[in-house]
Parts: structure tokens; sequence; C-alpha cells
């Protein structure tokens, strides 16, 4: 059971989630790496990790991750410390949210983190195959890099203090206690999140590209589709169907889980979906939606056995909170719409996705890069 509310541009969702042994609160900012300044790429991955240096609640596990147009910061704990991890949150937001210059020791202290994290390679799950290349791709720079080390000095201060600044917060609890609702944890927050937040642009919806991997024979394929849960729901069933069948004719290998287990990621007002596989070397670069065809040919047996499985991946707590804050943010659907909708996928669903893919190809046009 889920409940929101929204003020002014904090966003707040409480959610049930029965059996879990800890309780997950996720701070998200409507603030991503697409978003930064080009003078200052990374801006949103430095804000993550300054985040953390403030004082951490007792008993609490923190980490964050930086999205396309999201900074998505996690807090685990024991069930009854949620009270004191949110007093904990609201200071910081109130940090965050207003005129409060953050010392330059701390963020020359973060980036050297982040420079020990990229030579370690610690970043494997953004620089990863094929990750980085559609951030460029949407981002519409062929060197793009979401998580480089911006260039200190006063002017990156001024940025970092007015990162969170008019800019949209969800704030999301999910854990085994009820007991909380929305409304509870708005007020618990107090003032920490004042006024409205500004409307910031997304991709457009419809765009489509594809290139190849640096790494060899590979290729991938990224869609910007609306974000429906039937939509949302065809690419998990799909993805699951790729799994359980052989890889189409000229293909060694095929995934429609790039970016997620559920195969979609959300971006700002729509859904952010990839393909990638690796080629004959002979093959030309096209990994066009007809490619999943063959796909599609799975007999009633394996469509119904997929369907029939996606209830016992359900997210985690931690992940469910940041899929609810996510949805506040962005308007994507949440997850329970989601696993309802793949009840309904059939064969015809499944058409009618490849369609859309096929279709978004078509209005967008294709660009492709090649061996970035």
């Amino acid at each position: 059971m889920l409940t929101t509310t929204r003020q002014g541009r904090l966003r707040t969702g409480v959610r049930t989630a029965p059996g879990s042994p800890y309780a997950a609160v996720c701070v998200a900012f409507d603030r991503g790496y697409l978003d930064d300044p080009a003078s200052h790429v990374g801006l949103a991955h430095l804000y993550e990790h300054l985040w953390f240096l403030r004082a951490p609640a007792d008993l609490t596990l923190e980490w964050g991750a930086t999205h396309d147009h999201a900074t998505v910061l996690h807090h685990v704990c024991p069930p009854d410390e949620v009270p004191v991890v949110l007093a904990a949150l609201a200071d910081r937001l109130a940090d965050c949210c207003a005129p409060s210059p953050v010392a330059a020791h701390g963020i020359r202290s973060a980036l050297r983190l982040i420079e020990l994290e990229r030579r370690g390679g610690q970043e494997r799950r953004l620089s990863g195959f094929p990750r980085r290349q559609i951030a460029r791709l949407l981002r519409a720079d062929p060197q793009f890099e979401p998580t480089a080390v911006a260039p200190a000095g006063p002017e990156l201060v001024e940025l970092v203090d007015g990162f969170a600044h008019g800019v949209a917060v969800a704030v999301c609890v999910a854990g085994p206690e009820p007991g909380w609702s929305a409304g509870d944890l708005r007020r618990s927050l107090g003032g920490a999140v004042p006024g409205a937040g500004r409307p910031r642009p997304g991709p457009p919806v419809g765009g489509a590209w594809q290139f190849r991997a640096p790494e060899g024979n590979a290729c991938a394929a990224a869609w910007i589709l609306p974000p429906d849960p039937a939509t949302a729901a065809a690419a998990w069933v799909l993805g699951g169907l790729i799994d359980r069948g052989r890889p189409p004719t000229g293909l060694h290998w095929l995934s429609g889980r790039v970016l997620s287990p559920r195969g979609t990621e959300p971006v700002r007002g729509g859904l952010l979906y990839a393909l990638a596989a690796g080629l004959d070397p002979r093959r030309p670069l096209d990994l066009a939606p007809e490619l999943l065809l063959p796909v599609l040919a799975a007999g009633a047996d394996d469509l119904a056995a997929v369907r029939d499985t996606l209830p016992d991946s359900a997210p985690d707590p931690g992940e469910l909170a940041a899929l609810d804050a996510l949805s506040l943010l962005h308007g994507s659907p949440r997850f329970e719409a989601v696993l309802a909708a793949t009840r309904q996928v059939d064969h015809a669903a499944l058409l009618r996705f490849v369609d859309l893919l096929a279709a978004a190809t078509a209005a967008a046009g294709t660009d492709a890069l090649v061996g970035r």
C-alpha cells in the first residue's frame, strides 16, 4: 500500500512492505547528470557525494546513485529508527534547500573520492556498455562523461550551493511498519523544503538512437517511450522472453534488461528503453525493432511462464522507495500499476510494443555513434 502527498516542491510517499527486516528512506532531487551545466559536468555526481559528508544518522546504511534526471540518495535502517533518520534528513534538506555555502574543503574531499572511484573502476554501472553511450546520445555530446571530476574553484562552490534551490524533492519511506502516512512524513520534515519547484525539460518522447560499442562486436539501440503502465509492462515481459529463447539469427546474444531488471528506466516525462546485442563481425550496425519478431514467436506456455515469475521478482524496500520517488518526480507509472499490467500482456500487446519502437525510430530518424 502506498500513500503520497504533494505540497510545493516537496513530494512524499510511504509504502508498507510486509515482512521486510528493515526500512528504507529515499531522498531524490529532480536533477541528474543530464542537467549538469556544460562548464561543470559531473555536478550531480559530486552533489551525491557531498550529501553523505554530512553527519549520518546512527544505525543507517547510506549510498547514492546519479540518474539521467535525478540524484537518488538511499538510507536503510531498522524500522524503529525511521523517525531518527527522518529528523537527520530534515536537517540535511534544510541545509541543501536554503542558502548555505558549502565548505570548499568538503568539495575537495568529495572530488578526491570521485577520482579514486574512477581510477579503481567503481563506476562500472554507469560507465559500462551501453550506459555511457546512451547518456552521450541524450546529452547530444559525444564526449560527455557523467561522472567527470568537475574543476574546483569559487564557481563550483556557488553551483553546489544552488544545486537544490527551486528543485522538486521526493522523500519516500518503505518498511514493514504501517502507522505512518505520507502526510505524517511531510509534517515530520517541517519546512525543510520551502517554495515551489521549477519545471525542468526532459528529452522528447519518441526519440531513437543506435550505436556500436567500443568493446567490440556489439551494438545497442535506445528509445524514449511514453510513461504508461502498458508500455513498461510489455518491456518487462519481453525481457523475460528474450532470456528464455535463443538470440535471433545473426546475433550472438540479445538483452532487453540493459537499464534495469524490468527493462525500462524512468526519465523526466518518459521511459528509457534499450536493447543490446552481440553481433557477427560481418553484420552491419542495425538493431532494428524487427529483430524482436522471432522472439515473439514463443508459444503461449513460454509467455505464461514469464508472466507468472514476475511477481516473485519484486524490488526490495530500498528499490521500491526509489521507484516511488522517481514516480513522484517524473510521472512514471508506479510499480504496482506496471505489475498489474503485465497480466494483460499477450502476443498482440508485444507486437504493439515492437510497432511502437519502429514508429519512434521512423519518426525521429536514427543517429549512430560508431566506435565511441
